[in-house]
């Protein structure tokens, strides 16, 4: 690991607050999930009841938010001799992709765009954005376009096909 790179890295303690957001979030899915009529009174299949793929999704959030309590819990016992300063909170990592996310909610969904156009297009602009000034710093921008564009890419289609082949959701 490099010298900067631990400065990078988000602090215990935080890990430690997002984790705890990350498994009420996901107990909460979950939750509403279970709780939503499953319509077996009209013959729906199990497969196609509303709620199944927020109930999985809901599963899988809070598995990672008890990953990441864990890691947290591990780190923060660590560096409990030799606390590391805490560095400032850096706004445009938060504004720029709630922005994009904004963007391609409001803006590209539903709007004449192909869903799988823009979700290549919201993928691939939204991972160039947060490693610009990463990849700019060590002039790898020609690499960094080709990644973006394969990322979305890859995301545009896996989104499509699950949606649209697996769950049967007719997407815009």
């Amino acid at each position: 690991m490099s010298p900067g790179e631990e400065d990078a890295k988000p602090s215990a303690r935080s890990d430690l607050a997002q984790a705890v957001f990350w498994l009420g979030a996901g107990g909460a899915l979950f939750y509403a999930s279970w709780t939503m009529d499953r319509l077996a009174n009209l013959g729906v299949q199990p497969f196609s009841a509303p709620g199944l793929l927020p109930g999985v999704l809901g599963v899988f959030i809070v598995v990672l938010g008890f990953t990441m309590l864990v890691r947290a819990m591990r780190a923060l016992r660590k560096r409990a001799a030799n606390p590391p300063a805490t560095p400032a909170i850096e706004w445009r990592r938060i504004a720029l992709p709630l922005a994009l996310c904004l963007g391609f909610a409001a803006g590209m969904v539903g709007r004449g765009i192909a869903f799988w156009l823009a979700a290549w297009i919201f993928v691939s602009l939204t991972v160039w954005t947060l490693q610009y000034r990463e990849r700019h710093a060590r002039n790898e921008l020609g690499r960094l376009a080709l990644v973006a564009l394969a990322v979305g890419a890859g995301a545009s289609v896996a989104i499509t096909l699950i949606f649209q082949e697996l769950f049967l959701i007719r997407l815009p």
